[in-house]
């Protein structure tokens, strides 16, 4: 495997030219993201050797390395041993964050973990040494803060098996979540295929002060976006505010570009980025940095008259930014901190919740804990004590040592706070909570991403409200959602009246990082045997999918209507089925399960498809009884369909139960991708009002298959119960590569039938 240093010197290997090639190929100067990316392509142009069009063009890639969790990463090296490579073909990671559960604190939920997911830790960790993969072992850290600590790059590409896997961009570093078959494509030495995507810019002016922090900048962000304006975009940072933000806030602000749909965040390199580096130890990589900065922003042009090269410009005053709370059910129901109590009136969010939770991915940074130790070791000076549960999840165990050290961790145990192990925890659904009854209506405030009905504790009725880890303790300690640190004041249990003090802490810890990378066991390609039982539950090998016949979808029943939002949790949901990630005949259990069906008004029910006059069924066992008769199914779908995490799974297990067909009003883009990768067609309405045409126990049929080609509309037929008929119009986003993919069956078919052919 090649040394890290040797990873960033051929990313800038005749980058000069490559820019160069890029000026001439647009005609104009280049935004950071399509320097970036050209520096990844061995040609500019798209996979036909065509000009590239924003959101419609698709092109190859060359990503300098891949991240995986534990939950995705199971699939991908199934996916990946199937391909019959020796080891991977660009520097490869798995993180075990994901299988442990938040209960009792950090040293009991980890031996929980390694004993209850035994079998799986040993297959990762097995598979790792085989193929020179980096593994790190559960309690080591959340995968984006270990990549932002020891990995990412300023001027990188990789791509991650996790949805947030944008974080990177914090070091300025093109980072893309996606599912695992486009990972194993990257790990098997194929290139990445992807859309050239659209840039948004956001000018950043002034600076953060008093109670407002970097979480801010995305919840507002998140207001004017929505959760799909970012769709097939990246969004790219630049003004003078930039440099005022640490690179960690930076990568909390690029981590939850993932909840607006864009393909990645990115941000130009500054000294803020540099610090950064030489702090966890690579300083090298910091002064290599500096030599290619101009390589490392924008061309001067384009900052000079952005609206001539961004498709939006958005601009936001640091210094004017006031703290913001978003939520409940959707991260883009924005508001200031001030207006929550007009919100708790007008809605009637129940006014003191039920726990607060500091952490995640998004905001587990030194800098975060820092804040929040600095309100807390006040809160114990005047003796007090948060009014509700307090859980605290440290990013890494880098952060964990040095907040150890450094005397935050203490200040937080003497607060009460509950810590929890360096790992995901509550903010995927891995809580277990025994406090309130699953149905019980209540509100929860945390520093988290994500924030969709039953996504952190398994209950819908749990109203999730998210916001900056220091405004997350100011709600603890006060026991109000809507309590204003600002304008409000906090009183004792005798009556005293206290205002908080403004949060302040070190972006960086003053003796640098205590670096603990004692869970890594570092790429080796050991000789070792990966072997999965025939009798577990957890583990199994895969077979393909089957190729498409080369004939016509007739009269397919639809299994699932979708109505409203339909997000991956909906799809395929996580929490106690994250143990057969491995598995997908075991998981295929939960298809759509979440998913509100406008044919039985209920979630996870399908009409009795075999008997119109029988009781509605569990959409997988409807699924299953069709595929015993093998009849394969059509899914539709409403807007922004697949919003949410990257895990494949919400592609294969349709896939695997039958499914050929899915049409919506519009798709998220990781879902998207994942679903042409295992030989579904995804189609989009071409008109979006001829998703009320579909009707109970309508068949779909999808005619002229056989003439499927980019940019061409595809014709479906309705079939009524009435025995009349009616066509619709559909579009697609499938290139010519990707058509391939659905007629061979899957991506990982189509490669290996390639090279089949050429032996």
């Amino acid at each position: 495997m090649r040394t890290k240093l040797e990873i960033i010197d051929r990313c800038f290997r005749n980058i000069e030219l490559k820019h160069k090639e890029a000026r001439a190929h647009f005609g104009r100067p280049l935004t950071l993201t399509e320097k970036i990316l050209t520096a990844h392509m061995d040609r500019v142009c798209d996979e036909d050797g065509q000009a590239l069009k924003r959101k419609i063009s698709y092109a190859n890639f060359a990503p300098d390395r891949v991240a995986m969790q534990d939950a995705t990463a199971q699939m991908a090296i199934l996916q990946f041993i199937t391909a019959g490579k020796s080891t991977t073909a660009v520097p490869t990671s798995v993180h075990c964050d994901h299988l442990i559960l938040a209960e009792r604190g950090a040293q009991p939920d980890l031996a929980h973990a390694k004993s209850e997911h035994k079998e799986v830790f040993d297959f990762l960790r097995t598979a790792s040494l085989k193929y020179d993969i980096d593994f790190w072992q559960p309690g080591s850290g959340i995968i984006h803060q270990v990549v932002l600590e020891n990995y990412a790059f300023p001027g990188g590409m990789m791509v991650g098996t996790d949805s947030h896997t944008p974080n990177a961009g914090g070091l300025g570093m093109v980072a893309i979540g996606v599912g695992g078959t486009d990972a194993v494509d990257v790990m098997t030495g194929q290139p990445l295929s992807l859309q050239w995507p659209g840039v948004i810019g956001v000018k950043l002016t002034g600076q953060l002060s008093g109670w407002t922090a970097a979480k801010d900048v995305i919840l507002k962000l998140m207001g004017i976006l929505t959760v799909k304006g970012g769709t097939n975009s990246v969004v790219e940072f630049f003004g003078p505010g930039c440099a005022t933000i640490s690179a960690t806030g930076k990568a909390t602000i690029a981590n939850m570009g993932a909840e607006h749909g864009a393909t990645c965040t990115v941000f130009p390199y500054d000294e803020k980025m540099a610090d950064y580096l030489a702090a966890t130890g690579r300083k090298e990589w910091a002064d290599f940095a500096r030599i290619q900065q101009q390589y490392l922003c924008a061309d001067p042009e384009v900052y000079a008259a952005p609206e001539k090269f961004y498709d939006r410009v958005i601009e936001i005053d640091l210094s004017t930014l006031l703290p913001h709370i978003v939520g409940p059910h959707t991260p883009d129901l924005s508001r200031p901190v001030s207006d929550m109590k007009r919100a708790v009136d007008k809605e009637g969010y129940p006014n003191v919740p039920t726990a607060a939770l500091i952490g995640s991915c998004t905001n587990s940074s030194y800098e975060d804990i820092s804040r929040v130790a600095y309100i807390a070791q006040w809160a114990v000076q005047n003796n007090l004590k948060t009014r509700i549960k307090l859980l605290v999840t440290p990013g890494s165990e880098t952060v964990h040592s040095t907040i150890a050290r450094d005397g935050q961790l203490q200040t937080l145990n003497e607060l009460g706070a509950v810590v929890l192990a360096n790992a995901c925890g509550p903010c995927i659904g891995q809580w277990h909570r025994v406090d309130i009854k699953k149905g019980e209506i209540n509100s929860i405030i945390s520093s988290y991403n994500r924030n969709f009905p039953g996504r952190n504790d398994g209950s819908a009725a749990t109203l999730s409200f998210l916001a900056s880890p220091e405004m997350v303790l100011a709600v603890a300690l006060a026991g109000n959602l809507d309590f204003d640190p600002i304008n409000d004041f906090l009183t004792t249990d005798d009556g005293k009246k206290l205002k908080m003090p403004v949060p302040v802490g070190d972006s960086l810890p003053q003796k640098n990082f205590v670096l603990d990378i004692a869970g890594l066991l570092a790429s080796s390609s050991a000789k070792v045997e990966v072997e999965i039982s025939p009798l577990s539950t957890r583990l199994a090998f895969l077979e393909r999918f089957p190729a498409w016949q080369g004939t016509d979808f007739i009269q397919l029943p639809v299994l699932l209507k979708a109505k409203g939002k339909c997000t991956t949790d909906h799809i395929s949901p996580a929490g106690p089925w994250l143990r057969f990630r491995g598995n997908l005949d075991k998981i295929a259990d939960n298809t759509y399960s979440g998913a509100i069906n406008a044919f039985t008004d209920k979630a996870g029910y399908a009409l009795n498809l075999l008997n119109p006059t029988g009781e509605p069924q569990r959409i997988p066992e409807m699924a299953r009884a069709l595929k015993e008769k093998h009849i394969n199914f059509v899914v539709i779908g409403d807007e922004n369909f697949g919003e949410g995490s990257s895990r494949e799974h919400a592609a294969m297990q349709p896939r695997y139960l039958g499914c050929t067909v899915i049409i919506v009003k519009s798709f998220a883009r990781i879902h998207e991708t994942n679903l042409k990768k295992h030989g579904i067609l995804p189609l989009r309405f071409d008109n979006p009002d001829d998703y009320n045409k579909i009707l109970p126990f309508d068949t779909i049929s999808i005619l002229n298959l056989a003439a499927i080609a980019p940019g061409q509309k595809v014709q479906v037929r309705i079939h009524h119960q009435q025995k009349t008929t009616e066509d619709i119009w559909c579009v697609h986003s499938l290139s010519a590569e990707q058509i391939a993919w659905f007629k061979a069956g899957s991506a990982l078919n189509y490669i290996a039938n390639k090279e089949s052919a050429s032996l």
